[in-house]
């Protein structure tokens, strides 16, 4: 998707920048695409973003840090071990490699990352470049990434059969899930699989021979993740579990949207990035290093009352701002009140961000957090690599203090702009998709009810809304989140209702009650 600089033609959407003395006056910068197509409702977000196309000095000074070879030399040899990475089929850029072992009843796990750090010196071109960008752009199966494509597509990213630079956090995990101790170490490696969570799937359930070399391993894996899982359940660990959309594109057309599956493989490396992020995080904590940490506070009190005002209104017990209690809370909810109250619970936490300051992470239950995992797609990763170095050469830590600063608030400003945009152009492809059914008939399920309309949600996580003016007179009852129209009828969240979908254009789904 580009957005171009030419001459504007009638019907084309634009971006126009204003005149500082005449602000009825300014001038065309930008062609985004004939109004009302989706390319012009994508290109519209995308300019939003402000993303400046990587400079002649950066891209150089990619291809040339590129062009240097590899070398074992100071660094730990693991070029040996049959790691190997898993990612979603359509993934380009590979940040991480895992491998278990066991070590009598415990384990022994290796986390392996890209060693971006290694490529991209602080102050260059290039780390400008990564900085004004905070991190990728992923949308539909397309990426603006954080870095050239020469770093992240190739030598930064662990491909399979070839020697990559990494940092390794090896760990030793007991049976109970504890992190007993470790080490964190610059390393090369050499990815031995590049494997794909739905082929991995199908490996552990027998349905696929592709992955035998690596079945042990996995299997390893499976149980330690189990282990992991179970203690930071146990500890109060949030699962919210909502559904995102997965689109299939052809021609840049959306030909598909379903609900994206949640699959055992998935949770395995989640339960390794995490357990890696919190080693590193408590090991640089304890020492007193300038760090960015990922911060999540506890909910703010009014935020957890307005949750019980609502919950009550479901006829759902209240909870306390506890992260156990609310964990108990969604496992407990019943299936149809599931998605209303996992939505409402995530809107009444507290907004996670990068912070200097070690204040934990309520979400995840853990007193030590950050985010050490995604160095090629995240400048906040790519921050505290370059502090791990310099601790691991025996360097000045204090010359990181007003760096680390500037990353973390950098990077929460960036994740929030992009976060905003993802779910944007995630509505404009849904709608893109299903206005093809203009007219057809869906069940699905209410997931708001305000004074304005009822909103529903399909099985393939599409939401739409019901106008309050097209169910005649209505009353919308606050207390119990509820809404009685002309028929007699109640609409309440979580209800099953027949709708019709009248009109899917540029992000906005609208139904009428069938």
């Amino acid at each position: 998707m580009r957005v171009t600089s030419g001459n504007a033609q009638t019907g084309d959407r634009v971006a126009i920048r204003l005149s500082h003395k005449d602000r009825s006056k300014g001038e065309i910068t930008a062609v985004l695409g004939k109004a009302g197509t989706l390319e012009a409702d994508i290109a519209e977000v995308l300019f939003s973003l402000n993303i400046e196309e990587f400079r002649y000095k950066a891209v150089k000074e990619a291809e040339l840090n590129a062009s240097r070879d590899i070398s074992v030399a100071s660094r730990r040899d693991f070029t040996f071990q049959p790691c190997f990475t898993m990612d979603g089929e359509g993934s380009k850029d590979f940040d991480d490699a895992v491998f278990a072992e066991r070590n009598g009843n415990d384990f022994r796990l290796y986390v392996h990352i890209a060693d971006v750090a290694e490529y991209v010196p602080l102050h260059s071109h290039l780390d400008k470049a990564a900085f004004a960008r905070g991190n990728s752009f992923y949308y539909g199966d397309n990426v603006i990434p954080m870095l050239p494509e020469v770093l992240c597509n190739d030598v930064c990213s662990l491909n399979e059969n070839v020697p990559r630079y990494t940092l390794s956090a090896i760990m030793d995990i007991s049976a109970d899930g504890d992190i007993m101790g470790g080490e964190i170490c610059e390393s090369v490696i050499c990815s031995h699989k590049r494997m794909t969570y739905e082929m991995a799937d199908k490996a552990l359930k027998g349905e696929t021979d592709e992955y035998d070399e690596f079945l042990p391993t996995l299997r390893i894996l499976l149980e330690l993740r189990d282990i992991l899982k179970k203690k930071r359940d146990q500890n109060g660990n949030i699962d919210f579990d909502l559904a995102e959309p997965k689109f299939v594109f052809k021609n840049g057309e959306v030909i598909s949207a379903n609900k994206s599956p949640r699959l055992i493989t998935h949770s395995i490396i989640e339960e390794c990035m995490i357990a890696a992020n919190r080693f590193v995080a408590k090991k640089f904590f304890d020492i007193k290093a300038p760090f960015v940490y990922r911060e999540h506070q506890p909910p703010q009190t009014e935020k957890i009352e307005g949750l019980n005002v609502f919950l009550a209104a479901l006829g759902v017990r209240e909870v306390s701002p506890i992260s156990s209690d609310i964990a108990k809370l969604l496992r407990e909810v019943s299936p149809e009140k599931s998605s209303a109250v996992s939505r409402m619970t995530l809107k009444s936490m507290s907004k996670a961000k990068y912070s200097t300051s070690c204040e934990g992470h309520f979400g995840l239950a853990l007193k030590e957090y950050c985010h050490f995992t995604s160095p090629i797609r995240r400048y906040s990763d790519l921050t505290i690599h370059r502090v791990i170095k310099s601790y691991l050469h025996g360097e000045d830590l204090d010359n990181y203090r007003s760096v680390v600063a500037e990353a973390a608030t950098q990077a929460s400003e960036r994740e929030r702009v992009c976060e905003k945009a993802e779910r944007r152009i995630d509505e404009i492809y849904m709608a893109s998709y299903m206005a093809r059914f203009v007219g057809k008939k869906f069940v699905g399920i209410v997931s708001g009810v305000t004074e304005w309309g009822v909103y529903v949600e399909l099985d393939n996580t599409a939401e739409g809304m019901i106008k309050a003016e097209s169910l005649g007179t209505t009353k919308f009852d606050e207390s119990t989140v509820s809404i009685s129209i002309s028929s007699g009828k109640t609409i309440r969240l979580g209800d099953k209702l027949n709708v019709k979908l009248i009109s899917a254009t540029s992000g906005n789904i609208l139904f009428e009650l069938n």
